[in-house]
């Protein structure tokens, strides 16, 4: 499995801890991520802006704390 080359991701519930990994950012074709219910921690990294195919982000029922990054495409009349 080539980083690159994977589409979607989830759900992995109850898995995960930590930080979100910033490497996956390398994930350029990934168009679904469900992180949702795990023990995720801290702040959602500015690599994932490289997802440009990104078009649905899961992380509800996490421990993540600051603001979603502005190239996330998230505003305010869309949450």
């Amino acid at each position: 499995l080539e980083l690159g080359t994977m589409e979607s991701g989830g759900p992995l519930e109850n898995v995960l801890t930590g930080p979100i990994p910033s490497t996956l950012g390398l994930l350029s074709s990934l168009g679904k991520l469900s992180l949702r219910s795990n023990q995720l921690t801290g702040v959602i990294p500015t690599e994932l802006c490289l997802l440009s195919q990104l078009q649905n982000f899961n992380l509800q029922k996490n421990q993540i704390r600051g603001t979603v990054p502005d190239c996330l495409g998230l505003s305010s009349d869309k949450a």
